[in-house]
């Protein structure tokens, strides 16, 4: 097994899924530090976020720490969630190998030792960085953390930017010298600052923002009423959010994806069930069930995405009537649920991994 390999195997367990209506990203933890470390602009805006990882149940947590300079974020720690911490290493070099993990692994290598950015030094890889995964750690090709990746910096630039490990140290030992559970990095005196020391470091107090100065999301227009139907069919709204009108609802072994898209006004329910095998025998076996049932089923569709079998509904913004919209939900809820089993074991469909 390559060493990538066995790196690959620790680090899809030490990732923290981060939502917000806003956004997504990615969080991770140092050991014997119990804070979720992530960046600002993923929480930016929210007092609270969710954190979910490897299907364990979601929480709602509080954002604790907000520093718009460093675009550094830390997030309370939840009883009985669990999550594998990663070492880390401050030394780096030009040419370095690192890897990240998205869905895929990616691999490069550090193009310069670093790129300062607003007095800020970076470290610049060739890896491009999916917004989606901004937040998660640059790892060396020991497995050891050297920086937290934030994306790209410059306009139209393929190269993949990480803040060094060396800050975010800084900055957690900067705040827990402080001894709060809130606090700041001030913009104007760069020091940390909490709710009951807001004029300590300089009398500018429109500089420091705190977490919980932002007020809580509250769902508007259609966005509502969906929330109002996740909550109606046993669902909490709040722990479904998952970026801007997107939300992810768990019923048994089955994850249902909900989505408005607002230009063409229609509402997507998608629920990807298991995936095809490499037997080309079992598969035609499986599409001709799956075309059974879209023969039989009333007002669901399965189809293939790529390697997924997929159970969908839709949904017309203009057309939405509550009570069919939540008969609708509960009905791909419960067959979602009912169908992956179908399919794996009496069809020889994949698990998802």
């Amino acid at each position: 097994m390559s060493t990538h390999a066995l790196n690959i195997e620790t680090t899809d367990k030490a990732y923290v899924q981060i939502a917000t209506p806003q956004c997504i990203g990615i969080g991770f933890v140092l050991p014997s530090i119990e804070l979720i470390i992530t960046n600002f602009h993923i929480v930016e805006g929210n007092p609270q976020v969710i954190i979910y990882s490897n299907n364990q149940k979601r929480f709602l947590v509080d954002v604790l720490y907000i520093d718009e300079i460093y675009d550094i974020a830390f997030l309370e720690m939840p009883k009985g969630f669990e999550i594998q911490s990663l070492s880390f290493n401050t030394g780096y070099a030009q040419s370095d190998s690192v890897f990240i993990k998205e869905k895929i692994l990616r691999t490069g290598e550090i193009i310069k030792a670093t790129d300062t950015f607003h007095d800020i030094k970076f470290i610049p890889t060739n890896i491009p960085i999916d917004t989606a995964f901004s937040g998660s750690p640059l790892i060396s090709n020991k497995g050891e953390i050297i920086g937290m990746n934030t994306g790209s910096i410059y306009e139209n630039d393929e190269t993949g930017y990480a803040l060094p490990i060396t800050h975010v140290v800084k900055s957690i030992e900067e705040y827990q010298a402080v001894g709060q559970r809130i606090a700041t990095r001030c913009r104007a005196c760069n020091l940390i600052a909490t709710p009951d020391s807001k004029f300590s470091h300089c009398k500018d107090d429109s500089t420091k923002i705190f977490a919980t100065d932002y007020p809580k999301y509250e769902a508007e227009g259609v966005s509502r009423t969906i929330e109002g139907l996740i909550e109606k069919i046993g669902h909490k709204a709040a722990l479904s959010r998952k970026g801007p009108n997107h939300w992810a609802l768990i019923e048994g072994s089955a994850t249902i994806y909900l989505s408005y898209y607002e230009p063409r006004g229609y509402i997507l329910g998608d629920a990807f069930l298991c995936n095809l095998p490499e037997d080309a025998k079992v598969t035609e076996k499986i599409y001709k069930f799956l075309l059974q049932q879209n023969y039989l089923i009333k007002g669901l569709t399965f189809s293939i995405s790529g390697n997924d079998i997929v159970l969908s509904l839709i949904i017309y913004d203009r057309h939405l009537n509550t009570n069919t919209a939540i008969e609708l939900l509960q009905t791909l809820l419960e067959r979602a649920d009912y169908y992956d089993n179908v399919l794996v074991e009496q069809y020889g469909a994949v698990w998802k991994s």
